[in-house]
């Protein structure tokens, strides 16, 4: 009996075994499968991280570098060898430091709020320590209990979109600034130049019909303001002609050594009639031998703008005087005269080119506000500044600078 017992006790015991002998090879073959299946879910997942046209990493919660794909080491400029040098940086030493706070910040609202998503641009930092843009769409990975765990990030280099944005945003600047200049352009042809050719034609009409009913005295005078109302319309197409000139591009630069004294009473020379009118003294104090390095076209332009603005602010008996002082490299010159002066609040804008200040003059000339903007633009071409004092009542000083003449 107990052979019996004992016989079937380990045919139980054998049988036992085997099925767990078969339980075994079941979990192993179970246990070969998930792993080949992980295997190729993981070829895929590399198939797939390689594919993408994106860098993707993951950081853990205090910043710093757990995992790199090789797109991602190649936007910064490293070899995927280096990988491992990188890993366990601080993701702040990727980023510039003008941007440090604003990454902190991130990372800390997408913990905080648990976003699934952060979308963010940054500069970023290469090997060879230039600047790029990057936009970075952040992604918080949570554990089994639902706390975070890391941060996976997918980045782009946006530099060459973000060059086109500032291109297409200078482009929209310079279209505006071009409307407003052909704005300002029509305008002057609709009321500034009109004007002008209204007093012409009503003085014209009134010597070609009634010339024989004037007197000696009153044809003077007539003739005296069909001189002047011209004067003032060739200057004003002059400026105009110029400034359209300007505004296509289509004036040269060509500097020479130019003799400044010389330039000056040339200028007051041709002015001399407006000044008389007024009795309007002119002061050259230019050095006789002091020379300038500049375009001798737009160098007239700049004084002659200058110099018919100050006859036009000037009242009777008053003076204009022209000096020039020597500094550096650089010869700094000054037309002033003792007129009516500029508004404090004007003088921020006067040379604007799309503010185009004008105002009466004293003896209620006309003008545009063209001169100035072209003296800006002439001076800055010919590599020097240009700046104005005034205090109303007591005059206007402006203050320009040029190259002193080369040797």
């Amino acid at each position: 009996m107990k052979n019996k017992d004992f016989a079937r006790d380990e045919f139980q015991k054998e049988k036992e075994l085997a099925e767990r002998n078969l339980q075994l090879e079941e979990l192993i073959v179970i246990h070969n499968k998930i792993e080949a299946e992980l295997l190729h879910s993981n070829q895929k997942l590399e198939a797939i991280i390689s594919a993408t046209p994106d860098g993707i990493g993951m950081i853990s919660l205090d910043g710093k570098l757990e995992f790199l794909s090789d797109k991602l080491i190649e936007i910064y400029g490293y070899l995927p060898e280096q990988r491992m040098e990188l890993i366990g940086k601080s993701a702040l030493d990727f980023i510039d430091p003008s941007d440090h706070d604003k990454i902190i910040e991130n990372i800390q609202n997408i913990l905080k709020e648990k976003k699934d998503t952060q979308r963010t641009e940054y500069l970023a930092i290469k090997k060879d320590n230039s600047r790029f843009y990057i936009d970075v769409n952040s992604t918080v990975l949570f554990d089994a209990s639902g706390n975070p765990q890391n941060i996976l990030f997918v980045e782009r280099d946006i530099t060459e979109q973000k060059k086109s944005e500032e291109t297409i945003q200078k482009q929209f600047k310079q279209l505006e600034e071009l409307n407003a200049s052909k704005d300002k352009f029509f305008s002057i042809i609709a009321h500034d130049l009109r004007s002008p050719f209204q007093s012409l034609l009503s003085a014209s009409d009134l010597m070609a019909n009634d010339i024989d009913n004037l007197t000696r005295e009153e044809i003077k005078s007539l003739s005296r303001g069909l001189n002047n109302s011209l004067l003032n319309l060739f200057g004003l197409m002059e400026n105009l002609l110029t400034w359209s000139k300007v505004q296509r591009n289509k004036i040269e630069h060509n500097p020479v050594n130019i003799n400044l004294y010389f330039v000056v009473t040339r200028i007051f020379d041709l002015a001399a009639q407006s000044a008389d009118k007024k009795k309007i003294k002119f002061i050259n104090n230019i050095n006789s031998e002091s020379e300038v390095y500049a375009d001798a076209d737009m160098l007239n332009s700049i004084i002659q703008n200058l110099t018919t603005n100050a006859i036009k602010f000037t009242n009777e008996n008053g003076e204009i005087i022209i000096s020039s002082i020597e500094k550096n490299d650089l010869i700094e010159v000054s037309v002033q005269d003792n007129g009516i002066g500029i508004e404090s609040e004007k003088l921020q804008n006067l040379f604007d080119p799309n503010s185009f200040y004008s105002t009466k003059g004293t003896a209620g000339e006309k003008g545009t506000g063209l001169g100035l903007s072209l003296c800006k633009e002439f001076v800055e071409r010919n590599g020097g500044k240009i700046w104005v004092e005034s205090e109303i009542g007591k005059g206007s000083k402006f203050t320009f600078t040029l190259k002193k003449a080369t040797t």
